[in-house]
């Protein structure tokens, strides 16, 4: 459990919504003395210097980095490349899966986003913190990860059954590949 005030998370040493102040004494914290150096910045007075920042520094939460993308599907047939790149949290991520693949907001809930490696068997139900891992490393990845979108078992029919990837553009982009029988 955490020490500070502000949630945090700390498995594989994940850390979310700590500030400065409130971090400097939290072990798991990149603001800790005992994790990364961080030079102090000068602070000046806020009323004199309204432009600069306070004891309470700002900070942005992680983002995935530029160039990551994956590749979704629904059923193998047909997979359409997904950028997921500036999402700052596995919900964003998930979101942007389930638009391009034309998934209603209110059927989010009953779908599943697994791995899918050639060769070997779908893997399980990948939660919201491998999910986040897994874009993280996919912008250094050379082939983007395969996922798999599928209905959960535990849920019935959802509330839409048919289910369309939504193109933004006029002009519908082309699966990144399509499977001919």
């Amino acid at each position: 459990e955490c020490c500070c005030d502000s949630w945090c998370d700390t498995r594989d040493g994940w850390w979310l919504a700590h500030s400065a102040k409130s971090a400097s004494h939290c072990t798991h914290s990149p603001y800790s003395a005992n994790r990364l150096p961080m030079a102090s910045p000068t602070l000046r007075n806020a009323r004199t210097s309204p432009d600069l920042r306070t004891a309470e520094l700002e900070h942005r939460p992680p983002m995935i980095p530029a160039g990551a993308q994956v590749l979704v599907t629904l059923d193998i047939d047909a997979a359409y490349f997904v950028d997921l790149s500036g999402s700052t949290s596995p919900a964003a991520i998930k979101e942007r899966i389930y638009a391009k693949l034309g998934i209603y907001d209110d059927d989010h809930a009953s779908f599943r986003i697994s791995r899918c490696r050639a060769g070997q068997p779908l893997g399980q139900p990948l939660d919201d913190w491998q999910l986040w891992d897994m874009s993280m490393r996919a912008a250094r990845e050379s082939d983007p990860p395969m996922l798999v979108v599928r209905s959960s078992p535990a849920q019935s029919e959802p509330a839409h059954p048919q289910h369309h990837p939504q193109h933004p553009h006029p002009h519908p982009h082309q699966p990144a590949y399509h499977r001919h029988h």
